[in-house]
């Protein structure tokens, strides 16, 4: 790596870690597969319903809403009740569909294998990190075992965000909340 400017002092560290400190190829089609099969087997109507299927759902929302891709979970969930809908389930219907479609994605999505390796790497640029009293931030699986080792965790499904994401702070100088490797529950957004 090569720094053309002076480094100033770090204000955090972010980063995403699916396919940055691990290959996530096999979790996407293993979940992906697994949620079709959801939807085939949750309704009689999507017997015969495939991937393909999905990804038009998803082209015509983003066509009627352009922004929605930078929701991912919202997008997702609208496309399968959009599915569910048009099988003919009234819209409460859909939604419980639609819920219980993205607990499934969620189920299988979190099925990771990380390396110990992974692991340590990340303890080491956390200690590096907390030297240089930034904080380190990043989005969790909670099943991966990483929220020890990042200040400032955000884990899909567990807080009211844009995107569904908990966000927890641990840097005392900006005054937040010092909730090291604990639940957050002051409601930071």
């Amino acid at each position: 790596m090569h720094f053309y400017r002076p480094l100033r002092p770090l204000a955090a560290l972010t980063f995403d870690l699916d396919d940055t400190l691990y290959d996530n190829r096999p979790v996407i089609k293993q979940t992906e597969h697994e949620s079709v099969a959801f939807l085939q087997n949750y309704h009689p109507g999507l017997s015969h319903f495939q991937s393909a299927d999905f990804h038009r759902l998803r082209q015509e929302l983003r066509e009627q809403d352009p922004e929605i891709y930078h929701d991912v979970t919202q997008w997702r969930w609208r496309a399968v009740h959009l599915a569910l809908s048009r099988q003919g389930l009234r819209d409460a219907e859909a939604s419980i569909g639609a819920d219980a479609a993205m607990q499934n994605f969620a189920l299988w999505r979190s099925r990771i294998d990380v390396p110990e390796a992974t692991h340590a790497t990340l303890r080491a640029l956390g200690n590096v990190i907390r030297w240089w009293r930034s904080p380190m931030a990043m989005p969790i699986r909670p099943s991966a075992g990483w929220s020890n080792t990042s200040s400032l965790c955000c884990a899909p499904g567990q807080m009211a965000a844009p995107s569904r994401i908990r966000i927890c702070i641990n840097w005392r100088s900006k005054g937040w909340a010092w909730r090291q490797n604990k639940s957050c529950t002051s409601g930071m957004t």
